[in-house]
C-alpha cells in the first residue's frame, strides 16, 4: 500500500510542476492571484486526476494486468517526454491575466486551470490502467502538491526572476519518465 501511495504522490507532484511553473511566472512578473483563483488553479487538475484515474481503473479491468501496466507506462512516458519539450505554460500564464491588471481572478484562472488539467487527465488514465486507483489519495495529494507548488513557485519567481536556466516543468517531465519505468518494473 505504501508503494502505491508513494506512486500517487509522485504522480501528483510531477503533474504539479506546471503549477509551480505558473506560480513562478506569476511571482517573477509581479502578478498576484486571488485566494479563490489559487484554489481553482490547484483543485481542478486534482479533480481531473481523480476522475481520470477512476476511468483508467475501470478501463483497466477489461484487459490483463500486464497490458494495463504497459499501457499506463506508455501514457506516463509520453506525458513525461511532452512535459520535457513543452514550452507553452509561460504563454498560458501570461495570457491568463486578460485585463492586464496584474491580479488574476477566478474567471481568468479557469482557462489556465483547464490547460493544466490536460496533463492530469493523461496521467490519471495512465496510472489507473496500471492498477493505481486510490481516488481519495489522488485528490488529496493533487490539491496539496498543487497548492504547495503554486506557493513555492510564486516565492521562487519573486526571488530569482530572470536568473533560471531551465524550465521548472522539465522536472515534472523527468519524474513522469521515472514513474513510467517503475510502472513496468513493479
Amino acid at each position: 500500500m505504501f508503494s502505491v501511495l508513494a506512486q500517487i504522490f509522485l504522480l501528483a507532484a510531477a503533474l504539479s510542476a506546471d503549477i509551480f511553473a505558473a506560480g513562478f511566472t506569476y511571482g517573477a512578473g509581479g502578478i498576484r492571484l486571488s485566494s479563490a483563483a489559487a484554489l481553482l488553479l490547484t483543485t481542478l487538475p486534482a479533480v481531473v486526476l481523480t476522475l481520470s484515474m477512476g476511468l483508467g481503473g475501470a478501463a483497466g479491468s477489461y484487459f490483463p494486468e500486464i497490458l494495463g501496466r504497459i499501457l499506463g507506462a506508455i501514457l506516463l512516458a509520453a506525458l513525461g517526454v511532452w512535459n520535457l519539450a513543452d514550452r507553452s505554460v509561460h504563454e498560458e500564464v501570461t495570457r491568463a491575466d486578460k485585463n492586464q491588471d496584474r491580479f488574476v481572478t477566478c474567471p481568468e484562472a479557469l482557462a489556465l486551470s483547464a490547460a493544466l488539467s490536460l496533463d492530469s487527465l493523461a496521467g490519471g488514465v495512465g496510472a489507473g490502467t496500471g492498477g493505481v486507483v486510490y481516488l481519495a489519495a489522488a485528490f488529496l495529494f493533487g490539491v496539496l502538491t498543487g497548492l504547495t507548488a503554486l506557493f513555492l513557485g510564486e516565492h521562487a519567481g519573486k526571488c530569482v526572476s530572470g536568473r533560471m536556466r531551465f524550465r521548472p516543468g522539465q522536472v515534472g517531465g523527468g519524474v513522469l519518465l521515472v514513474l513510467a519505468v517503475l510502472k513496468l518494473l513493479c
